[in-house]
């Protein structure tokens, strides 16, 4: 959507003050530490746009907070899985020779929204190691959520996810729903039944790029806002207007064990 679309839908002007009062207003407050999933688009115009916005998260949990979010770079994966779009076959090959090892501070993230890129580039955030599936942090919680990140645990245990829901930790949807909400593939991580596929990246090993094999869970986030609707049948949640988006802060570990028991169930069933 052009900028000039997004001025026509926002309603009225959108302060910082504003904007700020409606994230408190919502439940986040000092102190907390959020994973967040957003559109700024939906969020309506702001001035400063995504700079604005990651000032307004830092300064909602203040220096004593923590904020997590997604940073993953699909791209850095076997050319023969990719569908959208896909590449010649011929190419393959010589794409899996080329990729360029994944890089905490270069490698951009794809499809994660101009606020996560934004918050990735700040030279105080920390990022996480996996080379497909990384998380930034910024916080004194940062170092911790973001020092371990195994190449067979994306979205498990032992992931960023894993910390999360360990610390109960709130993830916050601006203008997302909850096909974005990342958490819950740590509902599909911990399922005694999963699918692995094999899976490959460029890293760097000892100052050297290197193409290696690892197991890839399996995940589907196409059931993602079926989960989130069933959810919301029998948990309450914080729900409200931030700017022009609608806005939920959910606990991880109510969502994310809600997630497996369905996921469990639905399985079970099929």
């Amino acid at each position: 959507m052009s900028e000039n679309s997004v001025i026509k839908q926002t309603l009225h002007y959108q302060s910082y003050e504003q904007l700020l009062t409606e994230l408190k207003t919502l439940g986040v407050h000092e102190g907390m530490t959020i994973i967040v999933h957003s559109s700024l688009t939906r969020l309506g115009w702001v001035a400063g746009g995504e700079t604005t916005m990651v000032k307004l998260l830092q300064e909602s949990v203040s220096r004593s907070g923590t904020i997590v979010m997604p940073a993953q770079t699909p791209g850095n994966s076997d050319p023969s899985m990719w569908e959208n779009p896909p590449i010649p076959e011929e190419w393959w090959d010589k794409v899996r020779a080329d990729i360029p090892p994944f890089d905490e501070k270069a490698s951009i993230p794809r499809g994660m929204g101009r606020i996560a890129e934004c918050f990735c580039a700040l030279q105080e955030t920390k990022r996480s190691s996996h080379p497909m599936h990384s998380f930034t942090a910024l916080g004194p919680k940062a170092e911790w959520i973001t020092e371990s990140h195994p190449l067979e645990d994306s979205f498990g245990p032992q992931s960023p996810l894993g910390k999360l829901y360990n610390d109960n930790a709130f993830v916050l949807l601006l203008g997302v729903g909850y096909g974005n909400a990342t958490c819950l593939h740590l509902s599909e991580a911990l399922q005694e039944q999963k699918t692995w596929y094999k899976q490959h990246s460029a890293i760097w090993i000892e100052g050297k790029r290197k193409w290696v094999s690892y197991d890839q869970l399996s995940v589907d986030s196409d059931i993602f806002p079926t989960i989130g609707l069933d959810f919301e049948k029998s948990h309450h949640i914080q729900q409200g207007m931030v700017g022009n988006a609608h806005a939920r802060l959910i606990p991880i570990k109510e969502l994310v064990d809600f997630g497996f028991e369905w996921i469990k169930h639905h399985r079970e069933k099929s």
